[in-house]
């Protein structure tokens, strides 16, 4: 059974050794968190990014275009994380203290349970159009989160989304 896209969040941010920028690919199959930090700051990605580049300019990064993309490739980079929606535990979708996020508890690969936080950020540009069209913020962010919880409404299998709490 071949995996289809079903959306992408393009501004998250995660709880994993620290806080980092991330995207999050959601598919029928699975979710696979993108962190994006540490392609910024080089380190670990170095090789990957150098990868990327165009062999015509190779100076020129390429960055990654999440439509046509190979999802498992996507998944394989080291650090990024993929989780089978199989494998979820539980699911929530909703308001915290720091604002709206994805709280996912899953088993991990060593069949262990492990979790997964992602706040949901809005880029920058859509909070700024929003607010120059006299949207506050809070509602900005609001209807952001909706649109993500929309995602998961769509990707998740009827069994795993039985368990999902919908907070919004």
């Amino acid at each position: 059974m071949s995996e289809h896209r079903i959306g992408f969040i393009p501004n998250g941010s995660a709880l994993r050794r620290g806080q980092e920028t991330c995207g999050v690919m959601v598919t029928d199959q699975r979710t696979i968190v993108v962190f994006v930090e540490p392609w910024k700051r080089g380190g670990f990605r170095k090789e990957f990014m150098r990868s990327l580049r165009d062999a015509s300019n190779p100076e020129a990064p390429r960055s990654i275009d999440f439509a046509t993309v190979d999802l498992d490739d996507l998944a394989r980079i080291p650090g990024n994380m993929s989780v089978p929606h199989t494998s979820i535990d539980k699911l929530s979708v909703g308001k915290g203290i720091g604002g709206y996020g994805i709280w996912m508890a899953y088993l991990g690969e060593n069949q262990k349970k492990d979790y997964l936080v992602v706040d949901l950020v809005p880029p920058p540009a859509l909070v700024k159009k929003r607010k120059a069209e006299g949207v506050s913020a809070g509602e900005t962010k609001k209807q952001y989160a909706m649109k993500c919880q929309e995602v998961y409404r769509r990707a998740l299998p009827p069994i795993i989304a039985e368990k999902v709490e919908w907070k919004i």
